[in-house]
């Protein structure tokens, strides 16, 4: 269950990181070591999702462009 709070950072532009949340979700492994680890991946990939929505409207936004693919893989 995604149910941790996760950092998002935010640019005026359409760049975008995830450094902070790998770093968050690193540190909260090393400090919870009893943390569900299945509730921590659930969390990231919430995260990360809700980061690529919000870039990709903002993307679409800016652009104009009529059509977008995403592709990619989560290792958790």
């Amino acid at each position: 269950m995604p149910n941790i709070e996760l950092p998002k950072t935010h640019f005026e532009n359409l760049d975008f990181s995830f450094s902070g949340i790998k770093t968050a979700v690193i540190n909260l492994n090393h400090k919870t070591p009893d943390l569900n680890k299945a509730d921590l991946c659930a969390s990231f990939e919430k995260t990360v999702t809700e980061i690529l929505i919000e870039n990709t409207q903002k993307a679409i936004k800016q652009t104009g462009i009529k059509k977008l693919v995403l592709a990619g893989r989560s290792f958790c």
